[in-house]
C-alpha cells in the first residue's frame, strides 16, 4: 500500500465532522437572528456579521447577548 493511496474512511469522516460544525454554527446563528428579530429588523451587515462567524463561543455569547438586549443598538453596542 502506497502512503499516496486515498483514505476514503478518514476523508468520510472528516466530510462529516465538517459538516458538523458547520451545521452547529448555521444553527447558533439562526438563534441569534430568531432572537434578535423580535427587537426589530437586522441590518444585512448585522445579519451577515452574525452568519459569517465561526467561533461557537463567540456565537453563544452573542445568543446569551441577545436574549437579554432590550434593543438592536444595545445588541450591537455589547457585541
Amino acid at each position: 500500500m502506497s502512503i499516496f493511496e486515498y483514505d476514503q474512511e478518514k476523508h468520510m469522516r472528516q466530510e462529516r465532522e465538517d459538516a458538523w460544525k458547520d451545521g452547529l454554527l448555521e444553527g447558533k446563528a439562526s438563534a441569534v437572528i430568531s432572537l434578535l428579530e423580535n427587537l426589530g429588523a437586522l441590518s444585512e451587515k448585522l445579519e451577515q456579521k452574525i452568519k459569517s462567524e465561526t467561533d461557537p463561543d463567540i456565537l453563544d455569547k452573542w445568543i446569551r447577548l441577545a436574549a437579554k438586549a432590550e434593543s438592536l443598538a444595545e445588541f450591537e453596542e455589547e457585541m
